[in-house]
């Protein structure tokens, strides 16, 4: 009856679009996290997830037929038909004391770091999963975190007002304690970060 890829658009074997049903057979598909859009028909036999955005980065989406789905021979879903795809992952990069050529870069005893990720990031999550490790001592050091204040006069284009996952977010590091001088240090990040969208989707749902 129905045959799947892994994005939100998916089409019957069988047309569907013709029905006097076709609100109804809309309603039986449902996409989590509930995210801004619809879906539509694309074609007699095609289905379509009509974003308002560009999907969140960093975010496990499942789309799900439901029970009593059915195109017009009748062809019904007797349970629920779910899947699930995984959207771009988080990226950090520029992480402080190396170079684009990859060699190591001196950085002051009382440093401000920074960094580039191409995700919003939960402040906490990221507290709690960055730490900088003391080579020789294995000891490490947390940070306080600051997400780099927006240039509000600075001009977006079109596509990144549809899509704001397009641009890269920088954050501000600052080790809670003075380094040691002649030390090598490294910056650690632990599974468990999380993006502020996926974040919010959960608490909102």
């Amino acid at each position: 009856m129905v045959n799947r890829r892994p994005q939100p658009v998916f089409f019957f074997f069988d047309p569907t679009k013709d029905s006097p049903n076709q609100q109804q057979i809309l309603e039986k598909i449902a996409i989590f996290p509930p995210l801004k859009g619809q879906f539509r028909f694309l074609t007699p036999r095609m289905v379509g997830f009509q974003s308002e955005s560009a999907l969140p980065k960093a975010t496990r989406v499942q789309v799900i037929l439901k029970a009593g789905l059915a195109d017009l021979k009748n062809h019904r879903l007797e349970q629920d038909l779910a899947w699930t795809f995984n959207t771009e992952a988080i990226k950090l990069t520029n992480l402080p004391g190396m170079t684009e050529s990859g060699e190591l870069e001196p950085i002051d005893i009382k440093p401000n770091l920074k960094f580039t990720s191409n995700v919003k990031l939960d402040i906490n999550s990221l507290k709690e999963c960055l730490k900088l490790i003391n080579e020789g001592k294995k000891e490490s050091i947390s940070f306080d975190v600051a997400l780099d204040a927006e240039d509000k006069s600075a001009y977006i284009e079109p596509e990144d007002k549809f899509a704001p996952s397009t641009r890269n977010w920088i954050y501000s590091l600052k080790p809670r304690q003075t380094l040691t001088k002649a030390t090598t240090y490294r910056v650690e990040a632990a599974s468990g970060l999380r993006s502020l969208a996926l974040l919010n989707d959960a608490m909102n749902h």
